[in-house]
C-alpha cells in the first residue's frame, strides 16, 4: 500500500514485525516506519489521515478493534479522516471458502491456496489457513500458516467507529469498484 501512497502523500507505517519493518524500509526507504501496535501506539505526532489496511483483520475481538480505532483517532488532525474496511464479515462469510492463485517467475512457480473456516460460529473468530506449493526447478517445497481473524457485523464496525468519536461519512461497499461487495467505513474527526 505504502509504494502507491507515497507518490501522493508524506507517509509514515507502523507494523509489529521487525522483519516486516526491514523489508518495508528496504522496498520505501522515503517512507517513515515505526514499530508498533495498532491498538497502542502513539507515534507523537498527527496526521491529516489514517488508513488501517489489511493487518485489522488480525483484531480478533470489539474491544481490539475499538481501541485501533481510539488510536487512529488520537492521530488525526481536527477534520482528518480515517479508513478502513471490513474483509471479512459474517454476513459475507463461506464456510470452507478456499481460492488458489498461480504464479511463476522464471523456474519458479508457487501456488497459493488460502482456506477460511470458522470452527465456532457464535465467537467473533475464523480461521484461515494459507498453503504454499512452490517449486523450483520442478522441485517441491510447501510451507504454510495459520492465522486467527476477527469476524464481526458491518454494523459493529460502524458503531465502533462511531464511538471512538468519528463521523461516520461511508460505510459499505466501494461505489467505484462494483463487482467488490467488501464495506469501506471512512470517519472524520470533528473539526
Amino acid at each position: 500500500m505504502d509504494s502507491h501512497l507515497k507518490k501522493y502523500v508524506r507517509t509514515a507505517g507502523v507494523d509489529l514485525s521487525p522483519a516486516m519493518l526491514r523489508l518495508a524500509r528496504r522496498l520505501n526507504p522515503e517512507v517513515t516506519y515505526r514499530r508498533g501496535d495498532m491498538r497502542s501506539v502513539r507515534l507523537g505526532e498527527s496526521f491529516d489521515g489514517v488508513l488501517i489496511s489489511d493487518a485489522v483483520g488480525y483484531m480478533q475481538t470489539p474491544r481490539d478493534l475499538a481501541r485501533a480505532f481510539a488510536t487512529a483517532y488520537r492521530h488525526l488532525r481536527p477534520g482528518g479522516s480515517f479508513a478502513t474496511y471490513a474483509e471479512h464479515t459474517p454476513e459475507r462469510f463461506e464456510q470452507n471458502e478456499t481460492h488458489v492463485i498461480r504464479g511463476r517467475r522464471g523456474e519458479t512457480e508457487v501456488i497459493f491456496v488460502e482456506n477460511r473456516y470458522d470452527p465456532d460460529p457464535r465467537d467473533t473468530t475464523f480461521e484461515a489457513t494459507f498453503l504454499y506449493l512452490i517449486r523450483r526447478r520442478g522441485r517441491l517445497t510447501v510451507e504454510w500458516d495459520r492465522h486467527v481473524l476477527g469476524l464481526f457485523p458491518a454494523a459493529t464496525w460502524q458503531r465502533t467507529l462511531r464511538d471512538a468519536g468519528f463521523r461516520v461519512r461511508h460505510a459499505g461497499p466501494d461505489p467505484d469498484t462494483p463487482d467488490d461487495p467488501t464495506p469501506w467505513f471512512v470517519g472524520q474527526k470533528p473539526p
